[in-house]
């Protein structure tokens, strides 16, 4: 299941708030990319390799304790297998 853009800015949102980093920090993390999130919060589009690679992070990394924000279908990796979380491209 793909997430969608505003899903995966609401995610950036949550995980930036839970850390107290800005949107910028979490792009780098997430998708290699400091202008990912903040071109999504206004509006603006990214590439789909950039979208999948964020959202593959986010499967990897979403801190424990941390709830998976409702209403956001969370990818079934998590719950079953763990996808490839070695940084290596898919």
């Amino acid at each position: 299941m793909r997430l969608s853009a505003d899903d995966l800015l609401c995610l950036a949102r949550t995980y930036s708030e839970c850390f107290g980093i800005s949107l910028i920090t979490t792009g780098v993390r997430a998708a290699g990319n400091d202008k990912i999130f903040v071109n999504l919060a206004t509006g603006r589009t990214c590439t789909v390799r950039s979208l999948e690679r964020a959202a593959r992070w986010f499967t990897c990394n979403w801190p424990v304790g941390l709830d998976w924000p409702e209403g956001i279908p969370r990818p079934a990796a998590l719950e079953e297998a763990p996808p490839d979380c070695s940084g290596r491209a898919a």
